[in-house]
């Protein structure tokens, strides 16, 4: 049975994939997020994505939506 940590972290990965989601669909901003517009992951200075290959991935899905 899951304990009140489990669900919290649950919950807490269900939140941050809906961000992920909804960074996705928006175009990117001017201003830095400080994550990769398409894997989330932490990116430093002021890049949107964390490497060309998401940068490519990321306009891809866009241009396919």
């Amino acid at each position: 049975m899951a304990d009140e940590i489990d669900i919290a972290d649950e919950v807490a990965e269900t939140i941050l994939q809906a961000q992920i989601e909804q960074a996705r669909k928006q175009e990117p901003s001017a201003i830095p997020t400080g994550f990769c517009l398409f894997c989330g992951e932490p990116v430093e200075d002021e890049r949107r994505w964390c490497d060309s290959s998401c940068r490519d991935d990321w306009e891809l899905e866009r241009r396919e939506h």
